[in-house]
């Protein structure tokens, strides 16, 4: 369970060996002593007055200048240098590849409400709620847990200070076994998954998705892989480039401008389900003892062409079919006989 806010897990434990080296390469703090580092202080600017050290394996922080822990930690935290509650999941599992992680759990249903989560009518799945903002583990191709994508009451975004972007995620629902949708949108990704009950990842941004079709790929080499697309510029570049790429298709709203964010509030999840459903290619086979003879149909020219059916003019080079076939088309287009027909 989440724990709510409260004076005593406002400011959880950052262990040494997961945030100091994160706040040194993001900082740009400089060791002056053993385990200790300097640099400009992230709550008031102060040029090498702030300072991080060692002690008992955690983290401590201070600078000279502000002398105000409390707003460097807030500040830290904001930019995901610093843990926001005491429940925070642990993902740092480098040495795990991608094809055997044990993907972070949900979060467990719980009495707190949101009002992205509201206007989204989506569930909470792997987002924490931390005071006014949604905390979403962003993990890399390896399972390593590289930062955080925070959404406010309002819905703006932002990620971790500095975090990596290019082929890193977050899944819905996971793990994935045999099969999972690639979705733009974290809201997105959680209406295709409630939809569907099948694993959705979330990649960030519509630039990002090439690059996580890849890493899935290469990790669920026996997994489908499908893009549930934004139906924008943004969305059709990238489904372009993701089949270009690795034959990955996708599936996309039929409404310009519309996620399937907005399909689920819209039509519901049975709706939803239908229209996400992967297409197979026979169910546009023909057979040729399904056909119905059309004798009712109007004729372009008698004997020669048939209105709304394909026709087919063949010959040698050079024989003058392209002439034949202007002929056609100027006789038609003039409503006049072609040849007696």
């Amino acid at each position: 369970m989440i724990n709510k806010m409260s004076k005593e897990n406002k400011y959880p434990t950052a262990y040494w060996s997961e945030y100091a080296s994160r706040m040194i390469a993001d900082l740009g703090l400089k060791k002056t002593a053993q385990d200790e580092y300097h640099g400009p202080c992230p709550n008031c600017s102060g040029v090498d007055r702030f300072w991080i050290k060692q002690f008992n394996g955690e983290v401590v922080v201070n600078c000279r200048k502000c002398n105000d822990f409390g707003a460097i930690k807030d500040k830290l935290k904001s930019i995901g240098l610093w843990p926001s509650m005491t429940t925070e999941y642990n993902l740092s599992r480098p040495d795990v590849p991608l094809s055997d992680i044990d993907w972070p759990s949900e979060a467990e249903a719980n009495d707190v409400t949101h009002p992205y989560l509201q206007r989204k009518k989506v569930k909470q799945h792997n987002a924490k709620i931390d005071g006014p903002d949604l905390s979403i583990p962003i993990i890399d191709p390896t399972g390593k847990r590289v930062g955080m994508q925070f959404i406010d009451e309002a819905g703006n975004k932002k990620f971790t200070y500095q975090m990596p972007v290019v082929g890193n995620f977050s899944v819905i629902g996971g793990p994935i076994k045999d099969f999972a949708y690639i979705c733009e949108g974290w809201a997105t990704a959680a209406s295709v998954h409630e939809a569907t009950n099948k694993p959705a990842v979330f990649a960030l941004n519509a630039g990002n998705i090439p690059a996580v079709c890849g890493a899935l790929q290469k990790a669920k080499p026996n997994a489908e892989l499908i893009i549930a697309a934004d139906n924008d510029e943004a969305g059709q570049k990238a489904c372009e480039k993701s089949f270009e790429q690795y034959g990955i298709e996708h599936i996309m709203p039929e409404r310009e401008g519309n996620d399937w964010n907005d399909v689920w509030i819209a039509r519901g999840p049975e709706a939803t389900r239908k229209l996400l459903q992967p297409h197979n290619i026979m169910d546009e086979v023909f057979f040729p003892g399904d056909a119905i003879p059309q004798l009712s149909n109007n004729y372009l020219i008698k004997g020669w062409l048939g209105q709304g059916q394909m026709s087919v003019l063949y010959g040698g080079s050079n024989t003058g079919k392209s002439f034949c076939m202007l002929d056609m088309a100027y006789h038609i287009a003039a409503n006049k006989p072609w040849n007696s027909h």
